[in-house]
């Protein structure tokens, strides 16, 4: 499933477009549902992958198995704080510069281009507790403070 508000419901429809092989089996609800709806969602989800957003931190805080994906994000910073998440780093020199969320000027832009697929599969491992596969070790578990 997709979210987004409805100022980007446009974008997702093009996501949507561009995963041929999944064709039929992606339902966007960009700019269909309410803050609560869209929670909903995602706690009655098998998994939430998510960039660093509003919507991730709430999945992650109401115990959604979330895969929050950190480009230019901190996630010593702005990482997901629930029980069952999963933080996925950029590898790209550089990235992880947003401490206090505006620091953009003179930053590398393309950050989310440094989380592979492949990365994604293994924080999903990782947190449903299966060996990771061969690959990245960039998927971080994040455990809730005690």
């Amino acid at each position: 499933m997709l979210t987004g508000t409805p100022g980007e419901a446009p974008r997702a429809a093009a996501f949507e477009r561009s995963l041929v092989p999944f064709s039929g089996k992606i339902v966007d609800l960009a700019g269909q549902l309410s803050l609560a709806e869209a929670l909903d969602v995602c706690s009655r989800s098998d998994c939430v992958v998510s960039v660093n957003t509003g919507l991730m931190h709430l999945a992650a805080a109401a115990g959604a198995a979330t895969i929050a994906l950190n480009g230019p994000t901190a996630e010593h910073r702005w990482g997901p704080v629930g029980p069952r998440t999963v933080s996925v780093n950029s590898n790209l020199p550089g990235c992880g510069f947003l401490n206090l969320g505006g620091e953009y000027e003179d930053q590398r832009e393309d950050c989310m281009k440094g989380i592979s697929v492949e990365d994604v599969l293994e924080a999903f491992d990782l947190l449903v507790g299966r060996p990771p596969g061969e690959g990245s070790t960039r998927a971080v578990p994040v455990l809730p403070d005690s």
